[in-house]
């Protein structure tokens, strides 16, 4: 309909005493966008004018920038999630305490997911959310945590480890609803290890200037923030994110980031040695090993990686080597025996509380309370697979390891899916982070024999990055089919579709 029309809708004694058309461009049952535009910018103007004299300049300036930030996330619920993260992995309430009582992190989620909820009103008229397997155990580990906190030793921790989770499944949600465009994955793949990188290159710089040492017979580079943690976590974040780096910078084809993220590749390389973490040294190197079995030219990296480890560990050093070299000892140091120790406690609380555990994030405090007497009594599972079932009971670790083999067998068969597909050779980057996803779960599996990471967010992002990697070729298989048909059709009916 020509804007410029002289018809009109409207009855007659709305156009006028006599019945007369509208004048043109006029619109009597709508505002124009435009003219609602000019007022908001208009009436938004004002406010902050008056607002300057009466209240500081810089509030004025953060509760607008708020507003627009509202309005952008309500538009894009994809923009929400973008900001999520950065907050989450930057942290941004410990590097500026004032912020802390806005609550970002929860403020941002909370809009990003109400944002999300409303879109699919409007799209679908309903909200649906994912129903897959993968999500369905997911849903599953929740409930085991929520079980556990009526019996847990410290109820207080136990329902903030439900919350933790609540979190978890809020942010896996949006990952595998809102990523759902190849275009939206690149941009959060790469965002996401822009934030990796920064985290690295922050632990790296105190390190360098001493401000942030965990002293153990070593200088060991720890996380600027709770995101980055102590030098074990550091340590495992670095080795399980080392493999997207590495295969999104060498797969085929047009690869404008190949250099940054060679660069951002040596970068964690170099954070994972001062960390000191034996645990994400062998996860690393688990890593490798995956990648070689995988790759078709077996022989020629064997020989590489023969040549290049060796040159590695001789260029570290010496305070480096000589804490890496206890992995290949055979006596036991007074760490490694503590964590023994505490692995056999482990067992006795799952032989005490088969169904239900100690409760969810309750690990150190059962170990205090009722197993443990002296230094170590508040040690925490140090142990992925002593954790799990400690802590949640049996039901939760079947939850949780059906969650991570359904990941993998989801990953598996969308990477022979796309590889099967006669446009594979433009789906090189999803390809290539499949298996970096597959490569830095194997990465986590290792690393979790020596480290309690059940609430990590790592194995809960990869998870949903692969599903959404999944649901987006599957989506692309079904329109180019859908034209196909419709292709045919035509021709054989010399009629268009309508």
């Amino acid at each position: 309909m020509n804007p410029f029309s002289w018809q009109s809708r409207a009855p007659a004694s709305l156009s006028g005493s006599a019945g007369l058309p509208p004048e043109p461009g006029i619109r009597p049952t709508a505002l124009n966008p435009q003219i609602l535009y000019v007022l908001v910018v208009t009436l938004l103007s004002v406010f902050a004018g008056l607002a300057v004299v009466f209240v500081e300049p810089l509030l004025v300036f953060g509760l607008i920038l708020g507003c627009l930030f509202v309005i952008a996330v309500l538009r894009w619920p994809f923009v929400g999630l973008l900001v999520y993260v950065v907050i989450f992995i930057l942290r941004i309430a410990e590097v500026y305490p004032a912020l802390a009582a806005l609550r970002p992190e929860r403020v941002v989620g909370a809009l990003t997911l109400v944002s999300f909820v409303l879109s699919q009103l409007q799209r679908n008229g309903r909200i649906a959310f994912d129903n897959s397997r993968q999500t369905r155990f997911l849903l599953w580990i929740v409930l085991a945590a929520l079980v556990s906190v009526p019996l847990a030793y410290w109820r207080f921790a136990a329902i903030n480890g439900v919350t933790t989770f609540v979190k978890i499944l809020i942010f896996y949600l949006l990952v595998v609803q809102l990523i759902d465009t190849r275009k939206k994955l690149k941009v959060f793949v790469f965002l996401y290890c822009g934030l990796i990188a920064h985290l690295a290159f922050l632990s790296v710089r105190d390190y360098i200037a001493g401000s942030l040492l965990f002293a153990q017979g070593i200088d060991r580079a720890v996380g600027t923030t709770s995101a980055g943690g102590g030098p074990n976590e550091m340590g495992a974040t670095m080795a399980c994110t080392i493999p997207l780096f590495f295969l999104l910078a060498m797969h085929k084809g047009r690869n404008r980031w190949r250099v940054p993220l060679l660069l951002g590749l040596g970068l964690l390389l170099i954070t994972l040695v001062i960390t000191g973490s034996r645990s994400g040294l062998v996860g690393f190197i688990a890593g490798l090993l995956y990648l070689w079995w995988r790759s078709k030219r077996k022989v020629l990296f064997g020989i590489l990686g023969a040549i290049l480890l060796p040159i590695g560990f001789v260029a570290m050093p010496e305070q480096y080597q000589g804490r890496y070299a206890t992995i290949t000892r055979s006596e036991v140091d007074g760490s490694s025996q503590a964590r023994l120790n505490v692995w056999m406690k482990g067992l006795r609380m799952v032989m005490d509380r088969p169904l239900t555990g100690v409760g969810i994030d309750c690990f150190g405090t059962a170990n205090a309370m009722s197993y443990s007497v002296g230094r170590h009594s508040f040690l925490e599972s140090h142990s992925l697979y002593v954790q799990v079932p400690a802590e949640m009971g049996l039901f939760g670790a079947f939850a949780f390891f059906s969650f991570v083999v359904e990941f993998l067998r989801v990953n598996r068969r969308a990477a022979s899916t796309i590889a099967e597909d006669e446009d594979a050779k433009d789906w090189q980057f999803e390809q290539a982070l499949l298996l970096a996803l597959f490569t830095g779960t194997v990465v986590l599996l290792t690393t979790g024999i020596f480290g309690h990471s059940l609430m990590r967010r790592t194995w809960y992002l990869y998870a949903a990055l692969g599903l959404s990697t999944w649901r987006i070729h599957a989506e692309f298989i079904r329109r180019k089919t859908l034209a196909t048909w419709q292709d045919a059709s035509r021709d054989q009916s010399g009629i268009g579709w309508t």
